[in-house]
Protein backbone atom coordinates (compact mmCIF):
# COMPACT_ATOMS: atom_id res chain seq x y z
CA UNK A 1 0.00 0.00 0.00
CA UNK A 2 1.40 3.45 -1.56
CA UNK A 3 1.35 6.14 2.10
CA UNK A 4 0.96 9.36 0.88
CA UNK A 5 2.99 12.64 2.62
CA UNK A 6 3.15 16.08 2.45
CA UNK A 7 6.55 17.68 3.58
CA UNK A 8 6.08 20.72 1.43
CA UNK A 9 6.38 23.89 3.48
CA UNK A 10 3.48 26.31 2.39
CA UNK A 11 4.67 29.83 2.31
CA UNK A 12 2.60 32.73 3.10
CA UNK A 13 1.46 35.36 0.14
CA UNK A 14 3.99 38.02 0.43
CA UNK A 15 2.14 41.73 -0.69
CA UNK A 16 4.53 42.98 -3.88
CA UNK A 17 5.63 46.55 -2.71
CA UNK A 18 7.07 47.42 -6.03
CA UNK A 19 6.51 46.37 -9.85
CA UNK A 20 9.79 47.64 -12.29
CA UNK A 21 8.19 47.57 -15.68
CA UNK A 22 10.74 47.29 -18.27
CA UNK A 23 10.07 48.14 -22.10
CA UNK A 24 11.50 46.63 -24.85
CA UNK A 25 12.34 45.70 -28.48
CA UNK A 26 13.05 42.38 -30.08
CA UNK A 27 16.58 44.06 -31.73
CA UNK A 28 17.66 45.34 -27.84
CA UNK A 29 16.52 41.92 -25.92
CA UNK A 30 20.17 40.22 -26.49
CA UNK A 31 22.23 43.45 -27.56
CA UNK A 32 24.08 43.62 -23.53
CA UNK A 33 23.99 47.78 -23.83
CA UNK A 34 20.39 47.16 -23.72
CA UNK A 35 17.57 44.94 -21.95
CA UNK A 36 20.64 42.27 -20.47
CA UNK A 37 22.63 45.12 -18.70
CA UNK A 38 19.45 46.59 -17.13
CA UNK A 39 17.56 43.24 -16.18
CA UNK A 40 20.96 42.08 -14.81
CA UNK A 41 21.34 45.10 -12.46
CA UNK A 42 17.87 45.07 -11.34
CA UNK A 43 17.93 40.95 -10.79
CA UNK A 44 21.28 41.92 -8.55
CA UNK A 45 19.30 44.31 -6.50
CA UNK A 46 15.98 42.31 -5.95
CA UNK A 47 18.09 39.23 -5.36
CA UNK A 48 15.58 37.00 -2.75
CA UNK A 49 13.00 39.76 -2.10
CA UNK A 50 9.82 38.73 -2.75
CA UNK A 51 8.17 41.98 -2.31
CA UNK A 52 9.66 43.39 -5.92
CA UNK A 53 8.91 42.15 -8.81
CA UNK A 54 10.35 42.66 -12.33
CA UNK A 55 8.12 42.27 -15.75
CA UNK A 56 9.51 43.51 -19.32
CA UNK A 57 7.25 43.85 -22.13
CA UNK A 58 8.93 43.38 -25.59
CA UNK A 59 7.07 43.85 -28.44
CA UNK A 60 8.05 44.54 -32.11
CA UNK A 61 7.08 48.24 -32.56
CA UNK A 62 3.25 47.44 -32.93
CA UNK A 63 2.94 49.31 -29.93
CA UNK A 64 3.51 52.61 -28.96
CA UNK A 65 5.76 53.32 -25.72
CA UNK A 66 3.26 54.63 -24.21
CA UNK A 67 0.50 52.02 -25.02
CA UNK A 68 3.61 49.53 -23.39
CA UNK A 69 3.50 51.24 -20.40
CA UNK A 70 0.01 50.94 -20.25
CA UNK A 71 -0.14 47.56 -20.65
CA UNK A 72 2.65 47.17 -18.13
CA UNK A 73 0.41 49.31 -15.53
CA UNK A 74 -2.34 46.64 -15.86
CA UNK A 75 -0.19 43.36 -15.38
CA UNK A 76 1.51 45.34 -12.23
CA UNK A 77 1.02 43.93 -8.77
CA UNK A 78 2.66 46.52 -6.65
CA UNK A 79 1.62 49.13 -4.79
CA UNK A 80 3.75 51.54 -6.96
CA UNK A 81 5.19 50.62 -10.32
CA UNK A 82 8.22 52.45 -11.75
CA UNK A 83 8.68 51.95 -15.46
CA UNK A 84 12.29 51.69 -16.81
CA UNK A 85 13.67 51.90 -20.51
CA UNK A 86 15.59 49.27 -21.59
CA UNK A 87 18.64 52.20 -22.15
CA UNK A 88 18.06 53.22 -18.95
CA UNK A 89 20.37 53.12 -15.64
CA UNK A 90 19.75 53.04 -12.26
CA UNK A 91 21.88 53.67 -8.63
CA UNK A 92 23.54 50.54 -7.35
CA UNK A 93 21.38 51.05 -4.17
CA UNK A 94 17.88 52.11 -6.29
CA UNK A 95 15.41 49.42 -5.27
CA UNK A 96 16.77 48.80 -1.21
CA UNK A 97 16.09 52.78 -1.11
CA UNK A 98 12.63 52.37 -2.88
CA UNK A 99 11.28 49.53 -0.49
CA UNK A 100 13.04 51.89 2.37
CA UNK A 101 10.78 54.84 1.05
CA UNK A 102 8.16 52.61 1.35
CA UNK A 103 8.58 50.60 4.46
CA UNK A 104 8.73 53.95 6.65
CA UNK A 105 5.78 56.04 4.50
CA UNK A 106 2.78 53.61 4.20
CA UNK A 107 0.74 56.03 3.41
CA UNK A 108 2.38 57.63 0.65
CA UNK A 109 0.97 57.73 -3.08
CA UNK A 110 3.71 58.97 -4.88
CA UNK A 111 7.57 59.02 -4.59
CA UNK A 112 9.78 61.14 -7.00
CA UNK A 113 13.17 61.83 -7.25
CA UNK A 114 15.80 64.02 -9.26
CA UNK A 115 17.51 61.90 -12.27
CA UNK A 116 20.44 62.33 -14.39
CA UNK A 117 19.62 62.12 -18.10
CA UNK A 118 22.68 62.28 -20.72
CA UNK A 119 21.58 63.74 -24.04
CA UNK A 120 23.55 64.62 -26.92
CA UNK A 121 26.33 64.23 -24.29
CA UNK A 122 24.99 66.95 -22.49
CA UNK A 123 23.67 66.56 -18.51
CA UNK A 124 20.62 67.48 -17.28
CA UNK A 125 19.29 66.73 -14.00
CA UNK A 126 15.87 66.15 -13.86
CA UNK A 127 14.09 66.91 -10.70
CA UNK A 128 10.47 65.46 -10.46
CA UNK A 129 10.53 66.08 -6.63
CA UNK A 130 6.58 67.73 -5.91
CA UNK A 131 8.25 70.42 -3.88
CA UNK A 132 11.32 71.73 -5.79
CA UNK A 133 12.18 75.60 -4.84
CA UNK A 134 12.33 76.50 -8.03
CA UNK A 135 9.08 74.35 -9.50
CA UNK A 136 6.47 76.87 -10.99
CA UNK A 137 2.61 77.48 -10.50
CA UNK A 138 0.90 74.66 -12.84
CA UNK A 139 -0.01 77.37 -15.44
CA UNK A 140 3.72 77.83 -16.03
CA UNK A 141 5.15 74.21 -16.56
CA UNK A 142 4.75 74.11 -20.14
CA UNK A 143 7.29 77.20 -20.16
CA UNK A 144 9.31 75.43 -17.59
CA UNK A 145 9.69 72.11 -18.54
CA UNK A 146 10.56 71.42 -21.96
CA UNK A 147 10.41 68.01 -23.19
CA UNK A 148 10.48 66.57 -20.09
CA UNK A 149 13.95 68.37 -18.76
CA UNK A 150 13.71 70.88 -16.11
CA UNK A 151 15.72 74.34 -17.76
CA UNK A 152 16.56 77.25 -15.82
CA UNK A 153 14.98 80.16 -18.08
CA UNK A 154 16.59 82.89 -15.31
Amino acid sequence: MLEETTDSVIEEPVEIKLTIGVCTIPKRMFDDRFLPRIINKLLNQIGDRKDVELIVLGDNKKMSVGKKRDRLIQMAQGKFVVLIDDDDDVSDDYISTVCRIIEKNPNIDVISHAQKAIIDGEEWIVDFSLHHDKTPPLEQLSYWYQDGLYRDWE
